[in-house]
């Protein structure tokens, strides 16, 4: 609650008497940045990890100290049998899924990628190629060998989070995306956006 309005000459007074005192700036480490992803576990042998599910990160695909952290990570899973989805939703950065780029079908090479290790065939991947003018796929999570994969509808998910980020109000679709998209993409996009009245 306030207090009863100050009148100019007891606010002259009241600054006389007032002892100002200086801030100091303290230098304090970077905060550790936290890397998210899903961990699915067997109960039954003891909350083992059986696969990982990342969505990539744009720091894991730059180089840096997070990158290099993200490949040990990477290849402490496929030691240890673990399964690995990574999902690649961005244009920024080299892609680390750890497949040469001439081995992928052209295809395959898209802007955007999805890639599943199974931890009991870490020598084969399978690449789901994501168009930004398609939907989005269902990829299938692998378990243990035993269990049948589980299907992951990356359309669904992403539009859940879209709206509960409530990024539709902080996007501002008449700029140009950063990076910009290649001539195709631009095209589709821009039409898009102007039939949905957004530019």
């Amino acid at each position: 609650m306030c207090g009863p309005r100050v009148g100019p000459s007891h606010a002259a007074t009241a600054e006389t008497n007032t002892a100002t005192l200086e801030p100091i700036t303290l230098r304090l480490d970077d905060e550790p940045m936290t890397e998210t992803f899903i961990e699915i576990i067997d109960i039954g042998t003891g909350k083992q990890v059986v696969s990982v599910i990342e969505v990539v990160s744009l720091t894991n695909k730059l180089p840096g100290d997070i990158q290099e952290k993200y490949r040990r990570k990477r290849d402490e899973l496929r030691s240890g049998a673990v399964s690995l989805v990574e999902i690649d939703l961005l244009q920024a950065g080299q892609r680390q899924f750890g497949v040469p780029r001439d081995r992928v079908p052209v295809s395959h090479r898209t802007t955007y990628q999805v890639c599943v290790r199974r931890g009991w065939e870490p020598s084969a991947v399978q690449i789901y190629p994501v168009p930004l003018h398609l939907r989005l796929p269902v990829i299938q999570v692998p378990l243990r060998q035993t269990d049948s994969p589980v299907p992951l509808d990356l359309q669904v998910l992403i539009e859940l989070c879209y709206r509960n980020g409530g990024y539709d109000d902080d996007i501002d679709y008449r700029s140009q995306p950063d990076p910009p998209l290649d001539r195709e993409d631009d095209a589709w996009a821009d039409e898009l956006l102007r039939s949905q009245g957004r530019r």
